[in-house]
């Protein structure tokens, strides 16, 4: 791996203590710098890479390599307040339904 982040969470109450970042040192210019903006944003909590994850930096082909606006969604909706550690997905669920709807109906799509 170029890039990789390491985590730690609190297993008592599930939130995010620490995370690490190592990146290999021959990485350079925008691979370096899409690298490690993707690990940052991992260690902030959106962990999953996929190939059907689009548009997004989480794509694994490497077509993006910036933040797209779905990824800041992303990261707005886990941040929200009314989304809590440890919430089962019936319980999350509904709520991230309304925050997304809430940051489509305010026009920054």
């Amino acid at each position: 791996f170029p890039c990789i982040a390491r985590v730690f969470i609190d297993p008592n109450d599930l939130t995010l203590q620490w995370a690490m970042i190592f990146v290999k040192a021959e990485l350079s210019g925008a691979f370096r710098r899409s690298c490690l903006t993707e690990e940052f944003i991992q260690s902030l909590g959106l962990f999953n890479d996929g190939p059907n994850i689009r548009p997004s930096i989480f794509n694994d082909d490497a077509e993006f390599i910036e933040l797209t606006r779905h990824d800041e969604y992303l990261l707005q909706i886990l941040y929200d307040r009314r989304l809590e550690p440890g919430m089962l997905r019936d319980e999350a669920e509904p709520i991230v339904r309304q925050i997304a709807a809430e940051l489509l109906a305010d026009g920054k799509t």
